[in-house]
């Protein structure tokens, strides 16, 4: 008859908990909805003046921000090489 290994066991309940876990954990406002609606913008690292290299933040070709950390709230899509695709939810 074969014997079940302790850890075997428990690794095995400790990684069935964090899945479980990382599935459900979800907040009853933070579902998706077709209306949500998404403000999209470029984001570029680059020197504002001689001495100091800023965040710039445009969308539509009207610049936003400055900022020598990344903006609040602004999630990156994708990158190019050169500038950044970010997006934002509008509520």
């Amino acid at each position: 008859m074969k014997l079940i290994d302790i850890k075997s066991l428990l690794i095995g309940v400790l990684l069935a908990s964090t899945i479980f876990l990382g599935v459900a954990a979800t907040s009853p406002a933070d579902k998706w909805n077709e209306k949500q609606r998404w403000a999209v913008g470029k984001l570029v690292w680059g020197k504002i003046n001689a001495r100091n290299s800023k965040w710039m933040l445009t969308e539509d070709s009207k610049t936003l921000a400055h900022s020598d950390k990344w903006p609040e709230g602004w999630e990156p899509i994708s990158h190019d090489g050169k500038h950044w695709r970010v997006r934002k939810r509008i509520k």
